[in-house]
């Protein structure tokens, strides 16, 4: 590591150490059940993190992270039930996540070497979006099926598989372990390409498409490559979502589906990932504990968290915590080196 690339120990640092810290020995504390619940906590902010990829670097507003993470475990629960035999389910993963990116980038190509006015982009994915669960409602009949696998319309696909290594099946505390990983490495893959190239490519085109282009960025395929990657990272959360419950169903991509990532984005700070799952984590929390008791006014307050979010801190919540938190301990030092310096 070069001198100039000192690690900078901030407050989004601190917190991303504290935060992975804690959920490392949650598992030793907590009963199975709560591991389990927090598993279901993780594949949501790994979708909500895909948003950060194409939405907070790269401008692309997009409701369509929802269609990808359904299809990612539609075509999961399709091919790992097709082959039949469970210690082949990792091939079914990889391929899952390879067809969610091919789907995002296919569907990339068309809008962004069609020139699509970004304004319509987010119309045009959450269409996408409801086609492809308009769709699914509609394969009750028999005749719906891949290979041996039946679609089943609203009942969607059930019994499918949990991720399997060799004999073993990855369930319980392990799996909770692999999605912790998993959130972990798109971290730290976010982090790196920030100081990439590719991440000023990227940062370039979210402030100014046409600019940008200007100095030479090729716009379209540098917003295809990304789109893709964020379809790939949904589709990764579709696929741990129906190994963690066995089941997929058309609902996976409604409207709420297609919204609540974009919120917890959007409050978490969508430019900071670990902005983004320290307030997925909260919220869901929260919701889940309002449902507990009998309370269905969770997504009235998170619609409520998001307008205050677009009037006061655009920024988001979290990103904002920490960037005055930053501030304010940046004129402390400021001002004992000051004091320092008159000594």
């Amino acid at each position: 590591m070069k001198k100039t690339d000192k690690i900078r120990w901030d407050s989004s640092m601190v917190a991303t150490v504290v935060f992975f810290g804690v959920l490392s020995v949650y598992p030793l504390f907590a009963s199975g059940f709560s591991v389990l619940n927090l598993t279901s906590f993780m594949y949501q902010m790994l979708l909500a993190a895909s948003l950060v990829l194409t939405w907070g670097y790269c401008g692309l507003f997009s409701f369509a992270q929802a269609a990808f993470y359904g299809l990612g475990g539609y075509c999961y629960g399709i091919i790992a039930l097709n082959l039949q035999q469970n210690a082949l389910t990792p091939l079914a993963m990889v391929l899952s996540v390879l067809f969610g990116f091919a789907v995002a980038g296919i569907f990339g190509y068309f809008l962004f070497y069609g020139k699509v006015n970004d304004s319509f982009l987010g119309v045009i994915t959450l269409c996408f979006t409801l086609i492809g669960e308009t769709f699914l409602q509609q394969t009750a009949d028999p005749k719906w099926k891949i290979g041996k696998v039946a679609l089943n319309g609203f009942n969607g696909i059930n019994k499918i598989p949990p991720l399997t290594i060799g004999n073993y099946p990855v369930t319980g505390t392990a799996f909770y372990y692999v999605v912790l990983a998993t959130i972990l490495i798109v971290l730290v893959a976010f982090k790196v390409i920030e100081k990439h190239s590719m991440g000023y490519a990227m940062f370039a085109l979210r402030e100014n498409t046409h600019r940008s282009s200007l100095l030479g960025y090729d716009a379209s395929k540098i917003k295809t490559l990304v789109f893709a990657a964020g379809g790939g990272i949904a589709a990764l959360a579709g696929v741990y979502y129906t190994m963690w419950g066995g089941y997929i169903v058309p609902t996976s991509m409604n409207m709420t589906s297609a919204t609540v990532p974009i919120v917890l984005a959007a409050a978490g700070g969508r430019k900071n990932p670990i902005a983004v799952y320290l307030f997925a984590l909260i919220y869901l929390k929260f919701a889940q504990a309002m449902a507990a008791n009998g309370t269905q006014y969770a997504y009235v307050v998170l619609g409520a968290i998001l307008i205050l979010v677009v009037l006061l801190v655009p920024n988001g919540i979290i990103d904002t915590g920490f960037q005055a938190i930053d501030g304010f301990a940046g004129r402390l030092r400021q001002k004992g080196s000051k004091e320092g310096g008159r000594g």
